[in-house]
């Protein structure tokens, strides 16, 4: 029953993810990452630590109001001391002064790590299936 568990730790990690950012809780966010994190979020951007991570996800959500992670379709697959998990979101992110929200839905293809006795995610690709309503960066 050992991978039972582990699937549900697994699940508790990037459930923790959505709540953490959906909570700013920021504390709780780094809390779910290893500290040498690889992170690739396409076009918004790619990090190589759990502090620039987590610094660049509290600056980004400034102008947003209350926004809303949904998570689904966990698919992990535990090996001993490591994972790969790839998990369906769906993410709506109002903004404070009123523009059309953006919505965002995709997977989060992870890759897990156990160390402490506790799970954390070491690589995090984020998969784009569908974008409305974000805003274009200038050049």
């Amino acid at each position: 029953m050992a991978g039972s568990a582990d699937e549900e730790d697994i699940r508790r990690v990037i459930t923790s993810y959505a709540t953490a950012i959906d909570g700013r809780d920021w504390v709780k966010l780094g809390q779910c990452f290893t500290e040498d994190v690889t992170a690739d979020y396409g076009p918004i951007g790619l990090w190589n630590s759990r502090d620039e991570l987590v610094g660049y996800m509290a600056s980004a959500h400034d102008d947003f109001g209350q926004t809303m992670h949904s998570l689904s379709n966990f698919d992990i697959n535990v090996t001993g001391d490591d994972a790969v998990a790839r998990t369906y979101f769906n993410a709506l992110l109002p903004f404070r002064d009123r523009r059309p929200p953006i919505r965002v839905s995709g997977f989060y293809d992870d890759r897990l790590r156990r160390a402490g006795g506790a799970w954390r995610i070491a690589a995090r690709t984020v998969v784009t299936a569908y974008v409305e309503n974000m805003p274009t960066c200038p050049a």
